[in-house]
């Protein structure tokens, strides 16, 4: 099979992960996870998506005032450190794109 625009055949699969909404602590574990799934000797990964439903997610439960954001942004902070940690000690670092996305923009109105 050919992607469009693209010269590269790709076998067909049908496995996908999915997970509820999980906590921080979790998330942590699912670094772990990702390292494992690029890095296993059977079948490894060469593309894995990951959502986090964060700060968009604290920011409809509370705004901008209350504190909950900052507390979020800094568990996040935390969470990415761990995640090129973890990137770097596998030797994923020099191999692995990471690309950072969000869905969109907050406003108070």
């Amino acid at each position: 099979m050919k992607l469009p625009f693209s010269i590269i055949h790709v076998k067909a699969f049908a496995k996908l992960a999915w997970v509820d909404y999980r906590p921080f602590d979790e998330w942590l574990s699912d670094v772990d996870t990702i390292v494992e799934l690029f890095t296993r000797e059977k079948d490894p990964m060469n593309f894995v998506a990951w959502y986090i439903a964060e700060p968009d997610h604290a920011l409809h439960l509370n705004g901008f005032y209350n504190g909950e954001l900052a507390k979020m942004l800094a568990k996040l902070d935390r969470l990415f450190a761990y995640l090129i940690e973890r990137l770097k000690k596998s030797g994923l670092d020099e191999h692995l794109n990471v690309i950072f996305t969000a869905d969109h923009g907050h406003a108070e109105v």
